[in-house]
C-alpha cells in the first residue's frame, strides 16, 4: 500500500500546524502523483525554514526525507508514482494563429563570429527564449505559493487568538455572572472555510450536542475535523454561550516567542486562563481602598482558595513528573525543548 502523504509528513513534522501539514501534503501529492524532488525542494521547503531554525540547507534537507519517504514506499515496497517531467506533444490547431502575438518585449537573438560575419544562432535563441519564459513562471508560481503560504500562517495566528479571548471571556463571565444551566447545544447554520484555500470544507452545516451524550468525527486524513474543532472552540461557530469552557487539546504546541522563556511548569500554570486573570485582579484590587473593591477582593480569594491556586505549581509539578519529564527537562525554556516534548506539555 503507497505511503499517506498527510502521515508521512507529520511523521517527518512532528508537532507541526495541521491545517500548514495538510497543505504542504496536497502540495507535494497531486491526484495520487508525486512532485518532482526539485518541484518537492521549490514547494515545501520555504515553509519548513521557520521549522528548521530559518537553516534553508536543513529545510530542504527535510523536504528531500519526506520526498524519499514518499517515493520509496513502506516496507512493502508499495510508493508513489513519481510525477514525470512534462514533454511538449504536437498537436493540429483548429485555426491560423499568429506566433508574434502577445510578445511585445524586444527578443534577444545570440550571433556567432566568423570569418568576419555575424552568424544567426536560431537554435541558441530558442533555448534562450524558452529559459526566459520557464524563469518567469516560476516566479510567478513561487510569488503564488508565498502568498498562500503567508495566508494560511495569518490565518492560523488569528484562529489561535481567538481560542485565547474564548477561553478567557469564559473564565471571566462565569466568575462575574457563575456557570449558566447545563442545556443542549444548538449549533445554528454555518459554513466551514478551508484554510489551504478552495471551496469550504462544510456547506449549511448544523448539529445539536445533547449534554450527557459523547460524540465522535470520523473522516479520512485532510477532511476538516480539526479544523472544525478549533472552530468550534474559538466560537466561531455560532450556539455556544460565552460562559461555556471548550477544551481543546492541540495536536501540535505553536508557542509565542514570550511562552518559548517559559519553563515547562510556567506553561501550564499559564494555561489556567481562570487562575490567572484571578490573580492579575487581586493584584488590582490589592492596590485599590474602595469597599465595592474591597467587596470584590474577597469574592476572588475565596474563589481562588476554591481552585486550590496556591497549590497549582505544585500540582504541575507532579503532572510533568508523571509525564517523564526529569528536573533538568523541567527547568529548561521551552525553546530548548523538542516537538514531542512541547505536545505533552
Amino acid at each position: 500500500m503507497a505511503p499517506d502523504p498527510l502521515e508521512t509528513c507529520a511523521k517527518f513534522l512532528p508537532g507541526f500546524d495541521p491545517d500548514l501539514l495538510e497543505y504542504i501534503s496536497e502540495g507535494l501529492v497531486e491526484d495520487g502523483v508525486l512532485v518532482s524532488k526539485e518541484g518537492a525542494i521549490e514547494f515545501a521547503a520555504p515553509m519548513l525554514e521557520e521549522h528548521c531554525d530559518g537553516d534553508d540547507a536543513a529545510a530542504e534537507a527535510l523536504v528531500v526525507k519526506i520526498w524519499e519517504a514518499l517515493a520509496g514506499g513502506g516496507g512493502d515496497g508499495a510508493a508513489l508514482k513519481v510525477a514525470a517531467d512534462e514533454e511538449p506533444t504536437v498537436r493540429k490547431l483548429e485555426s491560423a494563429v499568429a506566433m508574434g502575438a502577445g510578445f511585445e518585449e524586444e527578443e534577444k537573438v545570440e550571433t556567432k563570429q566568423k570569418g568576419g560575419l555575424q552568424l544567426y544562432d536560431e537554435d541558441s535563441a530558442k533555448s534562450a527564449k524558452l529559459k526566459q519564459q520557464k524563469e518567469k513562471e516560476a516566479a510567478k508560481l513561487a510569488e503564488k505559493k508565498a502568498a498562500d503560504v503567508h495566508k494560511i500562517t495569518q490565518e492560523i495566528m488569528d484562529l489561535n487568538l481567538d481560542l485565547e479571548k474564548a477561553r478567557e471571556t469564559a473564565a471571566s463571565t462565569k466568575a462575574s455572572q457563575g456557570c449558566a444551566p447545563l442545556s443542549a447545544i444548538d449549533v445554528k447554520t454555518f459554513q466551514l472555510p478551508n484554510p489551504g484555500g478552495g471551496p469550504d470544507l462544510l456547506e449549511d452545516a448544523s448539529c445539536v450536542l445533547v449534554p450527557g451524550h459523547r460524540y465522535g468525527l470520523i473522516g479520512r486524513n485532510g477532511k476538516g475535523k480539526s479544523t472544525l474543532l478549533r472552530h468550534l472552540a474559538a466560537r466561531r461557530v455560532p450556539g455556544f454561550l460565552p460562559s461555556m469552557s471548550v477544551y481543546y487539546v492541540h495536536q501540535e504546541v505553536t508557542l509565542t516567542k514570550e511562552q518559548e522563556e517559559l519553563t515547562p511548569v510556567a506553561l501550564v500554570l499559564h494555561a489556567d486562563v481562570e487562575r490567572r486573570m484571578l490573580l492579575e485582579e487581586q493584584v488590582q484590587l490589592a492596590k485599590a481602598d474602595g469597599v465595592q473593591e474591597a467587596e470584590r477582593l474577597a469574592q476572588v480569594e475565596s474563589r481562588l482558595e476554591a481552585i486550590g491556586a496556591a497549590r497549582a505549581e505544585e500540582r504541575a509539578e507532579e503532572l510533568l513528573k508523571n509525564l517523564g519529564f526529569s528536573a533538568a527537562f523541567r527547568a529548561r525554556p521551552m525553546k530548548a525543548l523538542s516537538g514531542g516534548w512541547r505536545v505533552r506539555t
